[in-house]
């Protein structure tokens, strides 16, 4: 049985999945989502699997606005990225350790 490119993607995007069942941290599970999204996009888009690619397209943003403030919080998000829009927020420093 040989898995072609459009398997390979399937079966990362749903051990991505699996992953974010297994997290048991907010910011951890948001960047698995987030990579999982993307690959099920990548899926979707190669497979011609619409629905597929509309559910994640749709859940990226979300996944990407939900990790924002909580990494803004525990300092592992620069205060200027460009997505944020809360202009106090500016002068909060960058933590790289804890």
């Amino acid at each position: 049985m040989t898995l072609s490119w459009l398997d390979l993607i399937g079966y990362l995007a749903a051990l991505l999945v699996f992953g974010t069942f297994y997290t048991k941290t907010m910011i951890p599970l948001r960047v698995v989502a987030i990579l999982s999204n993307l690959a099920f996009m990548g899926y979707g888009f190669t497979g011609r699997l619409y629905p597929v690619l509309i559910l994640h397209a749709l859940l990226l943003p979300l996944n990407c606005v939900r990790l924002l403030p909580i990494g803004m919080s525990t300092g592992l998000v620069a205060a200027r990225c460009p997505i944020c829009s809360n202009r106090s927020m500016a002068s909060v420093p960058l933590r790289l350790s804890q």
